[in-house]
């Protein structure tokens, strides 16, 4: 994956160190906890959901964080793993973390406390982890990496997407009728990238009737249309990586990544537009309100826009570190990740302070 600043990348530090490709599935004999340490709440945190009331937020050395106001942070006090966590999610009652050495943990109390459900000590990160309700579940990541649940993590198996590929689609080529043969066969050879389990996975949406969409690495990414039976090659307008994507509308998906590039596909992912996201930043993380859409990523960017037009505006953040997620509260207030834990970002209190600033 490609570095996103010159300086500190979010996106490079999620598969790092690269660990070797390995297909064991054997939890680790002897269980290690995370240590509770006084400043994790300040620590990189790489991802961030809503559980009922509260907010869980995930990252290095194992550390989850809880908050029911966005301000007052306590670690989660029995986590079985010190490895990187980049992904958690939400379901009901069920949360899942997942992360580095392909670990995967769920909670049943709210993120308090965690039962460490897989870890392959030998595999690589985990990016992302999805269910589509709280039995059916995926876990994808570094070179083409997927594991699957249908019992809601009571086993976790690998998923090999050679042997469930139909094949590909690509967009044809219009530029020259006697090169379209040619063209294809050259991107379908391409595709050899995950074929040989070099391409990363970054992140899945979930859509109606029973499809599914990964997005990843050098502009390439898959379609299911059974919930992941079977799985479709596809490729957009851009060979850079894609790091996230939401579902904008019943049959529309903004992806987004690499210095800023933002693609919409409203046909499933047979075509892709550009979308402006008036940034060269990479983007890592995004969340949808009500008629709105916030991204996040490198040097403090925030863009914002109509979900429905997707005209959106950049702006900078005072603090200009990294942000790897966003998490909506209400109409105005988010949560954000990141390399120094989680920003609150208020507009209506940054005015307020700033108004009370310019009377003094």
């Amino acid at each position: 994956m490609s570095k996103i600043s010159n300086s500190f990348s979010l996106a490079a530090w999620l598969l790092s160190p690269l660990l070797i490709l390995g297909l064991s599935t054997v939890l680790a004999e002897e269980q290690v906890f995370a240590e509770q340490q006084p400043l994790a709440a300040k620590s990189l945190l790489l991802d961030i959901t809503a559980a009922g009331d509260s907010w869980v937020a995930v990252g290095e050395r194992g550390h989850i964080l809880l908050t029911a106001d966005g301000s007052n942070w306590k670690q989660a006090t029995s986590v079985p793993t010190k490895a990187t966590l980049t992904s958690v999610f939400s379901i009901q009652d069920k949360l899942w973390a997942a992360g580095h050495e392909a670990t995967i943990l769920s909670s049943s109390d709210g993120g308090a406390s965690w039962e460490l459900q897989f870890q392959d000590m030998d595999a690589d990160p985990i990016m992302d982890i999805v269910f589509l309700n709280k039995q059916q579940g995926f876990a994808l990541g570094a070179y083409g990496q997927l594991l699957v649940t249908k019992n809601g993590g009571q086993q976790w198996d690998y998923l090999d997407l050679n042997e469930v590929t139909i094949e590909a689609e690509f967009a044809a080529n219009d530029d020259s009728e006697d090169d379209d043969e040619n063209n294809y066969a050259a991107a379908l050879e391409d595709l050899g990238c995950y074929e040989t389990l070099e391409c990363h996975l970054n992140a899945m949406v979930v859509m109606s009737n029973q499809r599914l969409m990964m997005i990843g690495e050098r502009g390439y990414g898959f379609r299911s249309r059974d919930n992941g039976k079977q799985w479709q090659a596809i490729q957009l307008p851009y060979e850079g990586s894609m790091f996230g994507a939401l579902l904008v509308s019943d049959e529309c998906v903004l992806a987004f990544g690499l210095r800023g590039h933002a693609f919409r596909s409203c046909d499933f992912g047979s075509s892709w537009v550009e979308v402006d996201t008036g940034t060269q930043s990479s983007l890592l993380g995004g969340a949808l309100g009500r008629g709105t859409v916030q991204l996040v990523g490198a040097s403090g960017v925030l863009v914002k826009g109509s979900r429905t037009s997707l005209k959106l505006t950049p702006e900078t953040l005072d603090s200009g570190i990294d942000y790897s997620a966003i998490v909506l509260d209400g109409h105005k207030r988010s949560l954000l990740t990141s390399t120094e834990g989680v920003l609150v970002n208020d507009p209506q209190a940054n005015q307020a302070t700033n108004q009370a600033g310019g009377n003094q």
